[in-house]
């Protein structure tokens, strides 16, 4: 006898039902205004640009000016 091989799905494996993010916002920047968002990101410790503007924009919406 041979051991059959189990064949592994290609790619990350998926979310956890509710966990995956339902929509893709897309917009389009000039390169030095993604260059300094990816600074302030940065600078606010934030884990990467996509979490910093999502953070970003939430709060612009909640807080009155």
């Amino acid at each position: 006898m041979h051991d059959e091989k189990v064949k592994r799905s290609v790619g990350r494996p998926a979310f956890k039902k509710g966990k995956a993010k339902s929509d893709i916002l897309k917009m389009r920047v000039q390169p030095s205004e993604r260059a300094m968002y990816e600074r302030a990101a940065k600078a606010a410790g934030s884990p990467d640009l996509s979490t910093w503007v999502r953070e970003t924009l939430n709060r612009s919406v909640r807080e009155p000016d």
